[in-house]
């Protein structure tokens, strides 16, 4: 654990992030091809059109990746969160995308500031600023070769930076929406993976969330 976890081990609680609609029911904490489908099995969860589900867990699904994304996130109605980052994430291609493809993390909002319905339409300025906040980076997560396929790996990537305060216009009580946008090569504009080349071979293998919350007695 890092520094501010130290600083903060005697007040702050770790609590996994919970995507909403997403159960869990996985052998890992990171799995997302089980679980992604509520428990009673009909219904999708925000992490199911990333990912590919075969039929025993509820599917079929075939992956329906956008160049813009969103999860909701919850979060606690108590308590501050002093953390909040992506523990480990892994994007698989199946093909090399034509070495065209980026992946950013921003925070966006919603349309009905109630959770309901997040925003899904961002300039790529708009998301671009946002990753800037988060990785301090101005250039995305680059697709590379690996075990066999194409893959877009992180991990420990804080969100805190641009979550929206209490005090903040945008700030929604229920959670926040987390935009995962692809950009091509050149960091200029956002595209569709199916419009980088990889098409429905694209999908979300890992993505775990955490974070710690204090002052909740």
């Amino acid at each position: 654990m890092g520094s501010l976890d130290r600083a903060i081990r005697n007040e702050a609680v770790t609590l996994r992030a919970n995507i909403f609609g997403h159960n869990y029911q996985d052998y890992t904490e990171y799995d997302l091809t089980v679980g992604a489908f509520t428990s009673n099995g009909g219904g999708s969860s925000d992490i199911c059109p990333l990912v590919g589900i075969d039929s025993t867990y509820g599917g079929p699904v075939t992956p329906t990746v956008q160049s813009i994304n969103s999860l909701r996130i919850l979060q606690p109605h108590f308590g501050e969160i002093v953390q909040m980052y992506i523990d480990f994430f892994s994007i698989r291609s199946a093909t090399d995308a034509m070495g065209g493809l980026g992946v950013i993390f921003a925070i966006g909002d919603f349309t009905d500031d109630n959770f309901l319905t997040p925003r899904t339409s961002y300039t790529f300025e708009e998301l671009a600023a946002s990753w800037k906040k988060i990785s301090g980076k101005d250039y995305p997560i680059y697709m590379a070769s690996g075990g066999g396929d194409w893959r877009m790996t992180g991990n420990r990537i804080n969100l805190l930076n641009d979550l929206y305060k209490s005090d903040s216009p945008r700030f929604c009580a229920d959670g926040f929406n987390l935009i995962i946008a692809f950009t091509n090569v050149d960091y200029t504009q956002l595209v569709g993976p199916i419009n980088a080349g990889a098409g429905t071979n694209i999908d979300f293998e890992f993505f775990r969330l955490a974070m710690a919350v204090t002052g909740v007695k």
